[in-house]
């Protein structure tokens, strides 16, 4: 069992997960929140790991008697997440906004995702997903079977954030845009490859040209 912690300035809020599946969950006030501990673990001995989210100051006889109960891990800006963080100032971004990201890219695997945090100020984390890199690109043809093209790519995630306070006029682009257009790229690489393939199977630049622009306008409409 794993305990998820979250400090913030004036609230402790503690969930216990089994197999990523949520058994129980309290809110307590920092006073309390030795005590509040003490009734986890009562209740759920089979505890064996803990992460700590702090925005706020977190004693060290809190760590401490946490320690003594479970593995602690206390993220921050150096814990390895699933995603590449681009924030201009990366030592600075919010641990809340990181654990945010991370879940959400948990949430929707290769997607671009939005995340919207409501509170003092409200905040965007954007990640993006997108092919960084074409490790692989073979391609064959024979007169039996069809044109075979297999691309492989590998992806990054990463998070930009922006925020505004609730009494400021929200910004006309609330978060930066990647500039990569994945249909865009898709569509000229896989336009490209039918275009030369076919140009050396049939002869003909005309045919060739054709396939390929039919290819293009399909991949890039489909995203």
């Amino acid at each position: 069992m794993n305990l998820v912690i979250d400090v913030g300035n004036t609230l402790v809020k503690l969930a216990v997960f089994d197999s990523g599946i949520l058994k129980h969950k309290k809110t307590c006030v920092k006073t309390d929140f030795l005590a509040t501990l003490g009734e986890f673990f009562e209740n759920f001995p089979s505890i064996d790991n803990s992460i700590v989210s702090s925005v706020a100051h977190f004693s060290e006889q809190q760590i401490s008697k946490l320690e003594k109960l479970c593995n602690v891990l206390l993220l921050d800006h150096t814990t390895t997440v699933p995603f590449i963080n681009k924030y201009g100032t990366p030592k600075t971004l919010g641990i809340d906004r990181i654990a945010l990201a991370s879940a959400a890219v948990h949430l929707y695997i290769n997607k671009n995702v939005l995340v919207i945090d409501a509170g003092t100020c409200i905040t965007y984390d954007f990640i993006n997903s997108f092919p960084l890199a074409i490790s692989s690109m073979p391609v064959s043809y024979d007169g039996s079977s069809l044109l075979k093209c297999t691309v492989s790519m590998s992806y990054i995630r990463y998070v930009v954030r922006n925020l505004y306070r609730q009494n400021a006029y929200p910004p006309s682009n609330p978060f930066q845009q990647s500039e990569f257009n994945a249909g865009g790229f898709l569509g000229n690489l896989g336009g490209s490859l039918v275009d030369s393939v076919v140009d050396r199977v049939t002869g003909s630049d005309l045919i060739g040209d054709v396939a390929g622009g039919l290819v293009n306008r399909a991949i890039r409409d489909a995203f």
